[in-house]
């Protein structure tokens, strides 16, 4: 006897779930994994008769001018496979033609069993500004042909470079968990070359991490939360990296708390810090870990995810200039924790996450006012609506916020169901973005300096997170994304990217660390 949560075996078993995806698809519907995301139907009753699709690129992907030649694959889709019919015949032959269009611009022929071509530089290089239309056709023990694929090759390079953390995990081990297999890098991407910088790794030997780090696109000042969890007790802070012509110059910040984000002057950065937090002084908590022996504490600055850890947080802001620390007003209220802040772009409102401690999480603005603060207002589209709503981010020309929606429980990083919207910048309907998948994580956006791109985070092919770049058209529509991968290993995880200056950094040395560790050692007033 079939129960409901195995799936059918067997050929008969096999085309009733064929017979059944039909009968939805000519009822209107569609596969719970294809139904209203930016990837191509892959329904059989939707193509016409065609028996192949194209797995990369998307359907209506826009390469930034520079981007490497992708890998064009495909694969076919024949009723005998889905049932379990004999397959019969080899020797593919595949003819793969790309348009401008109705002019040719490239025909390639006799593509074998691979199902896959890659452009050379020179005819990638030579299509830029383009709008192409790519047909496919093959031939063998069957004639099968697929939908045309259709792509943008954008005649403008991303304006920033690409900050993100990278680490392999070792294999059978949990993500995010430091181990001694496990090496933490921080890495720049050089977007006119996509060639990638290795800014800082932390060994797993030695147990070193950066983490929660945010940049500038004007100065290519870095702030960030350095771990060490080998020392006893746990070395964690946050600091501020700014290159200069002999090396890095760091700083020990006074708040350590996640999520914070520079003023576009660059002359402030704004955090989440606990209430309790003495204005000036730094940030360090006692904690008991769990299954620690007695009186074996650790030093922790603010938590990653402070929604499960404390419900004490108010959004400060920090002068990079004077030094001073102060809760904002309207964003400090003691019935409420208040979180994750971003500046407009002309500095004069702060839009944050606010929520009472079980109950959802909300986005409202505040008017920053020198510091004096103001009444909060919810922002209607994010807010009020049933889902936890975070990770607020308003575009370059202060049209738009973009926000992360979610209903899944658990850190707001990795939601299972996370989806990134948009909504006017005052308020209004709430729309998700076209680059999300239904049924994977899309999280961790952000707007490129001239506001045509958002990098985001999603695992939208498979368990491992990767960084993707979509662009963003002046409606605010988003195109297919792209992913953004540098020679990274098959089962590795590029995440928290965010924009940075473009321009060559200074490598993060030994001396630079021992100077963090020294600092965070020292005896706390």
């Amino acid at each position: 006897m079939m129960t409901a949560d195995r799936r059918p075996r067997g050929r008969v078993g096999r085309l009733a779930a064929f017979l059944s995806v039909v009968l939805a698809v000519s009822a209107g519907g569609a596969p719970p994994s294809a139904r209203g995301g930016p990837v191509r139907d892959v329904d059989l009753a939707r193509r016409a008769g065609c028996d192949a699709r194209f797995v990369s690129p998307l359907d209506g992907a826009v390469f930034p001018a520079g981007f490497p030649p992708p890998r064009f694959q495909w694969e076919v889709f024949m009723i005998r496979n889905l049932i379990g019919l004999p397959k019969s015949g080899t020797g593919e032959s595949w003819t793969l033609s790309v348009f401008e269009g109705d002019r040719v611009l490239h025909v390639e022929r006799n593509i074998g069993e691979e199902r896959s071509w890659t452009p050379t530089p020179t005819q990638w290089s030579g299509w830029t500004g383009k709008t192409l239309r790519v047909e496919l056709r093959g031939k063998g023990a069957y004639t099968h042909t697929a939908l045309p694929l259709h792509l943008s090759l954008d005649a403008r390079a991303l304006p920033d470079d690409v900050l993100l953390r990278y680490f392999v995990p070792a294999p059978g081990a949990k993500p995010f968990v430091l181990n001694s297999s496990v090496d933490v890098h921080l890495l720049k991407i050089d977007t006119k070359t996509f060639s990638r910088q290795e800014l800082f790794v932390g060994k797993g030997s030695q147990r070193r991490c950066i983490g929660c780090h945010t940049a500038q696109t004007r100065s290519g000042a870095i702030s960030f939360i350095y771990t060490n969890t080998a020392h006893k007790p746990v070395l964690r802070g946050a600091f501020e990296l700014t290159p200069s012509s002999g090396g890095w110059t760091s700083r020990l910040l006074p708040v350590a708390g996640p999520y914070a984000r520079y003023s576009h002057a660059g002359d402030k950065s704004a955090f989440s810090m606990f209430r309790s937090t003495t204005p000036g002084e730094p940030l360090y908590y006692q904690i008991t870990t769990p299954g620690a022996s007695s009186g074996d504490v650790l030093d922790y600055p603010a938590p990653f995810d402070a929604r499960f850890v404390s419900p004490s947080l108010d959004v400060a802001v920090y002068d990079l200039k004077t030094g001073a620390l102060s809760p904002l007003p309207g964003a400090s209220e003691p019935d409420f924790v208040e979180l994750q802040p971003s500046w407009s772009p002309d500095d004069r409102r702060i839009a944050f996450v606010r929520y009472r401690d079980g109950e959802r999480m909300d986005i409202a603005v505040v008017p920053y006012n020198d510091g004096r603060g103001g009444a909060p207002k919810l922002l209607a589209g994010a807010s009020a609506n049933g889902w936890d709503n975070y990770y607020p981010e308003y575009s370059p020309d202060g049209r738009w916020l973009a926000f992360t929606r979610a209903d899944a429980t658990g850190g707001t990083f990795a939601r299972p169901d996370s989806a990134v919207y948009l909504v006017p910048a005052d308020g209004g309907e709430a729309r998700r973005l076209e680059f999300n998948q239904y049924g994977a994580m899309n999280s961790w956006h952000s707007w490129s300096s001239d506001g045509r791109w958002m990098l985001f985070s999603s695992k939208r092919g498979g368990v491992a997170t990767k960084a993707y770049v979509s662009r963003i058209d002046r409606d605010g529509h988003a195109s297919a994304p792209v992913e953004l991968c540098c020679g990274f290993a098959p089962r590795s995880r590029a995440n928290m990217p965010t924009w940075i200056k473009k321009g060559d950094y200074p490598r993060v040395t030994e001396d630079d660390v021992e100077l963090w560790e020294r600092e965070l050692s020292a005896p706390k007033k």
